[in-house]
């Protein structure tokens, strides 16, 4: 379909390409085909600032990651609008060998916190432990927070889940947040009481109940 003029660049309504998409389902050969191309930029973002690493970390992808970051024109520190990064997405969802490939890349800084929580607490949330013993073994020797008191609620990584568009876990069955006039961003109820709201000021928020 390249070959015969289709168009790469085309989004959908929240600003998934081609490229964002196959780095998302895990498309390697895509992924690499697309940003082959002389007009390919791997830093291009969804209409929330989520870039193809952003998307593939989050969604496990680890033999995508490792291409994207073998291309050295990508950064896993780069947030996206509520300021989460690929990392973090992948800390987040307790993946395990993609935060491997990110810590050998990187070493991580455990100073920094999303949502008021520490990397480490959310790798414990995501019930994968192995994830906190990683950051723990590999974090930079200046690194100093980490929080003291267990997530009671540990969400659990669904690939076919819907997800919340601040801090990227699953939304299990229950009540979530979507925009009225936008139609993708979904907020979990955790970000929704913590002030997270859509990115256009003043588009309501209603009420939605997963499945």
């Amino acid at each position: 379909m390249v070959e015969k003029g289709a168009a790469v660049k085309v989004a959908d309504n929240a600003g998934w390409t081609p490229i964002l998409t196959a780095a998302a389902i895990g498309h390697l050969e895509i992924v690499e085909e697309l940003g082959a191309m002389p007009s390919s930029d791997p830093t291009e973002t969804d209409h929330l600032g989520r870039s193809a690493l952003f998307l593939s970390c989050r969604y496990g992808q680890a033999h995508v990651v490792q291409h994207l970051l073998s291309t050295e024109r990508v950064d896993p520190l780069v947030g996206d609008w509520c300021g989460s990064t690929p990392r973090f997405a992948a800390v987040a969802n307790g993946h395990f060998h993609v935060v491997e490939l990110l810590v050998a890349h990187h070493t991580p800084s455990l100073n920094h916190t999303y949502f008021d929580r520490s990397l480490i607490w959310w790798a414990r949330r995501s019930g994968n432990l192995n994830v906190a013993q990683l950051l723990l073994c590999h974090a930079d020797q200046s690194s100093n927070s980490v929080d003291s008191d267990i997530p009671c609620d540990v969400v659990s990584f669904d690939p076919i889940s819907i997800w919340c568009d601040a801090c990227t876990l699953c939304i299990p069955d229950g009540s979530y947040h979507s925009c009225k006039e936008c139609d993708f961003i979904d907020l979990c109820d955790h970000c929704f009481h913590k002030g997270v709201r859509c990115q256009k000021p003043g588009h309501p928020m209603q009420s939605k109940m997963s499945k």
